[in-house]
């Protein structure tokens, strides 16, 4: 299985955003990145796999896979894609308007691929940024990186993602802050009680309305936040597993292999022995 990571598809180190228009002429293995990957569907047709099953994408089908999980295409006639790559990091910042969409929240948010399908005219319009993006040139400035990117999600905001729970809504201000508590300090000894008090609401009230709104219990979050950052550090240096289990709050050696197991299906040490040294050109699909 390969990894494609960050370095691959964001232009400068700095870049938290990046694009590619991609001619799929072959079948696409398993593989895995380090990012968020959106990839819109513009020509042809493929069956894309996934953990959760394998579905028909095409013409204005939009797939979208968060850090860590393995996706891949079995093309039944030559496939075109635009793929908009963006660090997960950024929700949490910059494009946190989209907590307030809550099918394009879900998405974004929880683990796994997920599938849509847009109108033709939100297709063009989103392949029009996507390509303004891509050809940006240097010194490529943050604002119009961030702008075009708000331009291509806003394209998504109206888009049934399967998966999606039919009662989902934006997630309440206390549970936004709970989640970017979560995602600022990762090695933190988080419990719920601690991050009720942090918040100012009760416990109960903080796990049911998080499990409501999100999808996934307040530590289940945090472990998937954990995990694809130990992912992350297992395949970009050579720090030892038990340092990287330390770093993003996983204390115990063993209980941070039992957490990222749950998660990848891989032991910590698995995972790297897999993808260590893994690189991909810029030019293939992600």
């Amino acid at each position: 299985m390969e990894l494609y990571r960050r370095r691959d598809v964001f232009v400068a180190p700095d870049e938290e955003v990046g694009a590619a228009r991609v001619e799929v002429t072959h079948d696409v293995g398993e593989h895995t990145h380090d990012f968020i990957e959106i990839a819109f569907v513009t020509e042809g047709r493929a069956h894309h796999r996934a953990a959760d099953g394998t579905q028909l994408v095409e013409r204005g089908s939009v797939v979208l896979v968060r850090p860590g999980s393995w996706h891949a295409y079995e093309r039944l006639e030559p496939l075109t894609v635009v793929n908009l790559y963006v660090a997960p990091e950024l929700l949490h910042r910059d494009l946190s308007w989209i907590l307030e969409h809550p099918s394009l929240s879900s998405a974004l948010l929880r683990g796994g691929a997920t599938t849509a399908s847009i109108s033709p005219d939100a297709l063009e319009r989103a392949s029009e940024w996507l390509g303004q993006l891509e050809a940006l040139p240097s010194p490529r400035r943050r604002p119009s990186l961030l702008g075009l990117t708000t331009c291509i999600l806003a394209e998504l905001v109206d888009a049934e993602f399967s998966g999606t729970p039919a009662d989902a809504r934006a997630p309440s201000p206390f549970v936004r802050e709970a989640m970017a508590l979560l995602a600022d300090r990762l090695d933190s000894p988080w419990t719920v009680p601690a991050l009720a008090q942090a918040t100012r609401i009760s416990a109960p009230h903080l796990q049911r309305s998080f499990r409501s709104q999100v999808g996934i219990s307040p530590m289940a979050w945090l472990d998937q936040l954990r995990g694809e950052a130990a992912a992350r550090l297992l395949v970009q240096t050579d720090l030892p597993i038990s340092r990287i289990g330390r770093t993003v709050g996983w204390v115990d050696p063993n209980y941070a292999s039992r957490r990222f197991r749950a998660l990848y299906a891989v032991t910590p040490t698995e995972y790297r022995r897999r993808f260590w040294g893994a690189t991909r050109d810029a030019s293939g699909l992600r």
